[in-house]
């Protein structure tokens, strides 16, 4: 009879112990679900006003290199203009003119299509890049315009 006790004794202590197991487990389920985000509102709202802030950023960017590009576009036609007025008038020149003219001409048109490729393959790695890239460019496009006016100067000497 001591036995059957000790083991219903038993037995009754190890269903309680396992009902309670899975109560306790039951329970810290449910407490993981109802924990909030780590994210708050505010965060949220932070987040989204910097992708708002970048994206106008970025369409900004793009307006800024596209009004660029268009200005370098007419400043190398307008050279290219230039030079091909140059070329038809050093057809008229005396040979020794002609030359030397010739060479300083064709320095100038490789130097406007490089500016060209340059402008036409221009990545933009960040906004300290973008400001370098544009006052190079700027820089050169005004000497080579300068090289083009005091070749003229010269012919028409």
């Amino acid at each position: 009879m001591k036995n059957k006790i000790k083991f219903t004794t038993f037995s009754l202590l190890g269903t309680a112990c396992f009902i309670a197991f899975i109560t306790l487990m039951s329970a810290c389920g449910s407490s993981s679900e109802k924990k909030e985000s780590p994210i708050s509102d505010e965060s949220k709202e932070n987040l989204n006003e910097a992708k708002e802030n970048l994206d106008e950023a970025s369409q900004e960017y793009a307006q800024k290199y596209e009004a660029f590009k268009n200005e370098m576009d007419e400043k190398i036609n307008a050279n290219n203009v230039r030079i091909a007025e140059l070329k038809a008038e050093i057809k008229s020149m005396s040979k020794k003119s002609k030359s030397d003219l010739e060479q300083k001409l064709n320095e100038i048109e490789v130097k406007n299509q490089s500016f060209k490729d340059k402008l036409n393959n221009f990545k933009n790695d960040g906004n300290d890049k973008w400001e370098t890239f544009e006052r190079e460019l700027n820089h050169d496009m005004d000497n080579l315009g300068s090289a083009l006016e005091d070749l003229t100067k010269n012919n028409s000497k």
